[in-house]
């Protein structure tokens, strides 16, 4: 998965596509929440369900954090492009 988000995120940059990038941040995030599922279960391992329910609040709050980051990435570049006027231009005939 970090692989697949280099190669996502590079390919992206060098194509100027948000969705290319935005591909390769979700691929982040999902190594990211991955981390905090293991953080999360190792905790309920360690001291018992009474410390997971304060560790499940907090991996809720970095997941939804996480997808929020996306989301403003995606709306950002997207409005940023919109503003110079790059919008997905279609070739057209001929």
């Amino acid at each position: 998965m970090a692989v697949e988000a280099g190669v996502a995120i590079a390919s992206g940059v060098a194509a100027h596509s948000i969705s290319l990038v935005a591909f390769g941040l979700d691929s982040v995030i999902e190594l990211a929440s991955a981390g905090v599922l293991i953080w999360r279960l190792s905790n309920e391992l360690r001291f018992g369900r009474e410390v997971s329910e304060k560790a499940e609040w907090i991996a809720r709050r970095i997941a939804s954090g996480l997808l929020f980051a996306l989301v403003a990435y995606v709306v950002t570049a997207a409005g940023w492009s919109l503003w110079r006027g790059e919008g997905g231009r279609s070739p057209g005939p001929g």
